[in-house]
């Protein structure tokens, strides 16, 4: 049993911490079966749904539609947004 108290409190709570994942990475490995409207998406991502649109039209994106012909999104696809915002700042 520890018995010191440690100068980096934040440190402390990152190392008891299981796992060091951020929660909308874990959350798209945990659900991978969940589906997402293309508001729900954007949320998540912090992105508009204009955004995920260009990114369909463009062939980044591929979501499925229902039998009313809406976008439905996986939450892995929310990775795939992550990826191309990173690219996008970098520039590319």
């Amino acid at each position: 049993m520890r018995s010191y108290s440690s100068a980096n409190p934040s440190r402390d709570a990152a190392a008891a911490s299981p796992r060091a994942v951020p929660p909308a990475v874990e959350d798209s490995h945990v659900h991978s079966s969940e589906s997402l409207s293309i508001s729900e998406l954007a949320r998540r991502c912090q992105v508009s749904t204009r955004s995920l649109r260009y990114y369909e039209e463009q062939g980044l994106l591929f979501p499925a539609r229902n039998a009313a012909g809406h976008r439905r999104y996986q939450a892995r696809d929310a990775d795939c947004v992550g990826f191309i915002q990173r690219l996008y700042g970098a520039g590319l």
